[in-house]
């Protein structure tokens, strides 16, 4: 799991109970971003999994004689992945990308933040990613496993949207960078808005604090969990896990009576009503990779 994920609803309701009940189907949870990608949010799977086993033995095959990650997909594993991505920088038609986070094909992840890396770049640095596509569309691996059955049959995968990216996506981190959220979650939930300012600036205040608790709120009853994010250096802006870690901004995750003290105290004291996260079905890959784990 991402260190910078703050957990809304438990694991085991999350996914836990499900993995490790013998008659379920699942065997395999995650988050999925579209067709058969993933988000780096966390991986949770049975013990001596196959499809994990065959995941680590790839990363670890990339990364021999590495110790970095520039270039990594550049391997001949991955040259399949040219033509899946029409857009193949942050340059190339925003319209595509637009249309493409619609559908919430993996390309559409361009549009998440506002990236001053390539396609090619963002690829690299999410690297394991990469490896679990591979993973999951390959027919056979080799050795009789199918990853592209494994993946359409025993993997449970949280709806993004809704279970990790609300807040992220209310507060526009595409355009505003973490500042907007720093701003709204250092707030004091009961602020002096009668007293000093007045007129546009006053109702900016108020607006202000209504947003806050509103994102504050949804995310405490309808999201898993909300990561911070870092992508420190890949961004035009700075996200809200970098601005935290400035030593100016020390403190402010845990002000008293902030909006973020709420966010905090709500994900260790509250349980949200509702028994399970919004899942999707594992989409079945509409081409598959008819070669071995680590064959071109």
């Amino acid at each position: 799991m991402d260190t910078g994920s703050i957990m809304v609803m438990h694991m085991d309701r999350i996914c836990w109970d499900r993995i490790c009940d013998p008659s379920s189907p699942y065997e395999v949870a995650t988050v999925l971003r579209g067709d058969q990608w993933i988000f780096n949010y966390f991986m949770a799977a049975r013990k001596n999994n196959p499809f994990i086993r065959r995941l680590n033995d790839l990363i670890l095959h990339l990364w021999k004689d590495r110790n970095n990650h520039k270039g990594v997909t550049h391997n001949a594993l991955f040259a399949y992945l040219a033509k899946m991505f029409s857009p193949s920088n942050t340059q190339t038609t925003e319209s595509q990308i637009e249309a493409d986070q619609q559908q919430q094909k993996p390309s559409g992840g361009m549009a998440l933040f506002d990236w001053k890396i390539s396609m090619q770049e963002l690829l690299d640095y999410a690297m394991q990613m990469a490896a679990w596509n591979r993973v999951a569309l390959l027919e056979d691996a080799g050795d009789g496993f199918s990853g592209a059955e494994y993946w359409t049959r025993h993997m449970l995968l949280l709806d993004f949207a809704p279970e990790t990216g609300m807040p992220m996506k209310m507060l526009g981190a595409a355009h505003n960078g973490g500042a907007r959220m720093l701003d709204l979650l250092s707030m004091e939930r009961q602020g002096s808005d009668g007293e000093g300012g007045q007129g546009e600036q006053q109702q900016e205040t108020a607006d202000d604090r209504k947003e806050a608790e509103r994102v504050v709120w949804e995310t405490l009853a309808h999201s898993s969990m909300w990561k911070i994010s870092h992508v420190k250096g890949l961004t035009h802006k700075p996200q809200l896990g970098s601005l935290l870690d400035a030593t100016e901004n020390t403190g402010k995750d845990q002000a008293p009576g902030t909006f973020m003290e709420l966010l905090r105290y709500g994900t260790v004291h509250f349980r949200q009503k509702r028994q399970t996260p919004s899942l999707r079905e594992a989409p079945r890959p509409e081409f598959t990779l008819k070669t071995g784990l680590l064959e071109p």
